[in-house]
């Protein structure tokens, strides 16, 4: 059976709705994290697509103060479908530079995004910089 991040996330995710329990989440995560040694396929896999990383092992404190598994909304996933194309675009030649602008609302979890997706680029390529500014319009 192929071992893929996609499969690897659904389970997770199937597992979080029925358990919510932090430690068994713990336990998958090492879990996943030993098939990443193993699993040449996977570890590609996750270097061309850094925010799989974030699905399969990465957890953020959500509202109510509470550690749980970090998966990716439905605005993030947006958010990646238009870099990913961007990237694509790039490696292609078709564009010089990606610079994106995001104007963002209130509670989408950009921030926690953002600042959990430069932290998978620096874990999975060599010399990775990011920058994150805020700016507060009157």
């Amino acid at each position: 059976m192929k071992v893929t991040a996609d499969f690897l996330i659904d389970r997770r995710k199937r597992q979080w709705d029925v358990h919510h329990d932090i430690r068994k989440d713990e336990r998958f995560v090492n879990a996943v994290a030993y098939e990443m040694t193993q699993n040449k396929m996977l570890r590609q896999e996750i270097v061309e697509y850094p925010e799989k990383l974030i699905e399969l092992c990465f957890t953020v404190v959500d509202k109510d103060k509470k550690v749980v598994p970090f998966f990716i909304n439905d605005v993030q996933h947006e958010f990646i479908d238009t870099l990913n194309n961007a990237i694509d675009e790039y490696n292609k030649g078709l564009i010089t530079s990606i610079s994106l602008l995001i104007l963002k609302g209130r509670q989408q979890g950009f921030t926690t995004f953002i600042t959990a997706y430069q932290l998978a680029l620096t874990i999975t390529r060599a010399n990775c910089e990011g920058l994150t500014l805020a700016d507060k319009s009157s």
